[in-house]
């Protein structure tokens, strides 16, 4: 049992005194430390709004909230930030939580460096997924179970991809690998039937889909501007 202090948000019960009837939790200023199952398997939960005063929260705090559909977070705040619903850790560079509810497209924003686990975790509303140059990784199940998904590009400053990255991603067909040295799990696009790889001749990643079975096309370079 912890002891009680109004810093620190612990466990699924204390959430319900932020949360109004229309599913919309506001974090009061002073909490300081979100813990992560503070949201577990918060169904009402539609969207959230993190004070100023909060720096320290885990990205797996929101993973169990299927109809959440937007994160905000407080201006002032010397750690987070939410772009377009989604949060980030921003001196870190790094994609803390999409919300499960969050449909059409999503744009990470340029200096994002690192995809956490699990992040984008059966956002089965996306439908498209645009990633920056800054990118360096995707760790383990970030996209996993990503069923609206049909293309995909990955920019050529990626260095890995996790296991079970792109995993269940159903309708996913087209993935360009741009990157020369990105190296690919062995299970990151399991159970996504449909995919074929599109990466650069000699590329590790054509190299990892010939050696894996999956089938690949010789990605052209891009043409020189006149």
């Amino acid at each position: 049992m912890y002891p009680y202090d109004p810093r620190y948000i612990y466990g699924r019960a204390t959430m319900t005194e932020y949360m109004d009837d229309d599913g919309n939790a506001v974090i009061p200023e002073g909490v300081t430390d979100i813990d992560e199952k503070a949201f577990l398997r918060c169904g009402d939960l539609k969207t959230v709004t993190i004070p100023a005063s909060v720096g320290c929260i885990s990205g797996n705090t929101f993973l169990y909230c299927p109809n959440l559909t937007a994160i905000r977070v407080a201006p002032g705040n010397a750690f987070l930030a939410a772009v377009d619903g989604v949060l980030y850790h921003a001196q870190a560079g790094l994609l803390l939580r999409c919300p499960r509810g969050k449909s059409g497209a999503l744009t990470v924003p340029e200096g994002t460096r690192h995809i956490d686990a699990f992040t984008v975790w059966q956002c089965s509303r996306l439908t498209e997924v645009h990633l920056p140059e800054s990118l360096r990784r995707i760790d383990e199940g970030a996209f996993r179970g990503c069923a609206g998904l049909t293309s995909l590009t990955l920019p050529a400053g990626v260095e890995r991809i996790g296991e079970r990255a792109f995993s269940c991603c159903a309708s996913l067909e087209k993935v360009v690998i741009r990157g020369k040295e990105t190296q690919v799990a062995a299970t990151a696009f399991d159970d996504s039937p449909h995919i074929v790889v599109y990466a650069g001749a000699g590329s590790a990643a054509l190299e990892w889909a010939k050696a894996h079975g999956i089938p690949c096309k010789v990605l052209e370079p891009p043409r020189e501007k006149a």
